[in-house]
């Protein structure tokens, strides 16, 4: 396992201006349209540019250039050789989130165990999302198929993780992500668990759901037998056909931090 340190293009003088500068002649642009109504302001597009410089590091491409053109886009410049999917990878929004996975599923109506079953498609969840407030849809995590409603009441989010730790479980060989949770994400975390261990007690075994950009990674349950109370650093084992390397890119791209503005990348 490696540890994912918190550097990158906005750490000194130096790094602030690793990708501006003009492109090579022969660059790849890749244009990303601001999806805010009536555009992103000045410190969101500066924020945002410097995310996407540090993801060009992240994904192995050196000599990018990262531009701002106005509030409604955002040009990458990629040098002649840079890898052909990173256009893919660099718009991702990275949201963390954790969830009390029984308390906030919401089931068709009729349902007994909400979060037993996904709904088999996404125009069917997005309607039943539409009939309650706050409601989103997220994918199931693999290898189940379809989609689930969830309340959008996260306990814990990108800022309450001070650093991640990339590694492969033993016993299983997938990939998981170690989270080290800052003093405030810690506190969150035992509020969390220790609602959950009680639930436990009852008879039940309750999850806590580790969600990133609308899609379950994780569903972890508590083990109250280890920890009574709940309280408990979590290694999360990433479901699905996910390869170490794609794990060692999610990792940095969470402790990178999210975008603040929804970006869409434009057809050539």
């Amino acid at each position: 396992a490696s540890l994912v340190a918190l550097s990158g293009c906005g750490d000194d003088d130096d790094q602030q201006t690793a990708c501006a500068g003009s492109p090579e002649s022969d660059a790849r642009e890749l244009v990303y349209e601001v999806r805010e109504e009536g555009g992103a302001s000045p410190e969101q597009l500066s924020g945002t540019a410097e995310i996407l410089c540090r993801r060009t590091q992240v994904l192995g491409v050196e000599g990018a250039v990262v531009r701002a053109d106005g509030p409604e886009r955002i040009t990458v410049f990629l040098p002649e050789g840079a890898p052909g999917g990173v256009g893919d990878e660099l718009d991702r929004a990275a949201r963390l989130r954790f969830y009390d996975w029984e308390a906030n599923v919401i089931g068709a109506p009729g349902t007994s165990d909400p979060g037993a079953r996904p709904i088999a498609s996404f125009s069917e969840a997005r309607r039943l999302a539409s009939q309650r407030d706050g409601a989103i849809v997220i994918r199931a995590e693999p290898p189940r198929h379809g989609f689930f409603v969830i309340r959008n009441r996260a306990l814990l989010r990108n800022e309450n993780i001070r650093s991640l730790e990339q590694g492969v479980d033993p016993a299983t060989g997938n990939p998981t992500i170690g989270l080290d949770f800052t003093n405030r994400g810690r506190r969150r975390f035992e509020q969390l668990t220790r609602q959950i261990a009680e639930r436990s007690k009852e008879g039940s075994a309750p999850h806590y759901a580790v969600v990133v950009d609308a899609e379950v990674v994780a569903l972890p349950t508590v083990d109250t037998a280890e920890n009574p109370n709940g309280v408990d650093v979590p290694g999360v084992s990433l479901v699905g056909a996910i390869t170490v390397e794609e794990a060692e890119t999610l990792a940095k791209f969470l402790e990178i931090g999210h975008l603040p503005i929804d970006l869409r990348l434009a057809p050539p």
